[in-house]
């Protein structure tokens, strides 16, 4: 198995999965990397700083309202689920990234009510 295929395949199904959702759906796949926390953000953080947040593939899904009528009618319902994949496993579970990124669409549509057909 190559990871870079798996990935493909994953980002593939997230397009689909985007395409074919009835609300505003985004799927990402993105990397949380080394170096301080002033590195990866460009901000400098007092107390609260947290250095040690694990590293990896972030795969997120994220479904929002189109606009403020909506909004307010949904009474701001949005719906954010993300699952992280740390770098040392990344080889290992690189055949679940499909699955992954359809289990978190199905929990952001799933605490939104949104069923598909």
């Amino acid at each position: 198995m190559r990871v870079g295929e798996e990935i493909q395949r994953a980002l593939l199904r997230a397009e689909q999965l985007e395409r074919t959702c009835p609300r505003s759906l985004r799927v990402r796949l993105m990397t949380r990397y080394g170096g301080s926390i002033e590195k990866r953000t460009g901000v400098l953080h007092g107390d609260d700083n947290q250095p040690d947040i694990p590293l990896g593939l972030l795969i997120t899904a994220h479904i929002a309202v189109r606009s403020r009528d909506k909004m307010e009618r949904q009474n701001h319902q949005s719906s954010t689920t993300e699952k992280l994949i740390l770098w040392d496993e990344l080889d290992d579970r690189a055949g679940e990234l499909t699955t992954i990124v359809e289990q978190c669409v199905a929990a952001a549509e799933a605490a939104l009510g949104i069923t598909r057909p």
